[in-house]
């Protein structure tokens, strides 16, 4: 019995989602500066993940969507 692709059958089922999953340190030692400088560790840390982010939506496409929890 033979196989044929019949494309009328053929169901987009959206975007495939990439799941990325954040493990975020907001102890008190995030106060502290960030080796040497006048930045925080937690403001480092903010300012990673907002650059992280923009790369993700710069990056997402109709056949991928990355999901961020």
């Amino acid at each position: 019995m033979a196989i044929t692709f019949d494309p009328k059958k053929y169901v987009n089922r959206g975007p495939r989602p990439l799941p990325v999953i954040l493990l975020l340190d907001c102890s008190t030692s995030m106060v502290e500066s960030c080796y040497g400088t006048n930045i925080s560790r937690i403001e480092a840390l903010n300012k990673a993940v907002r650059d992280m982010l923009d790369e993700f939506s710069a990056h997402c496409t109709k056949d991928s969507a990355i999901t961020v929890a």
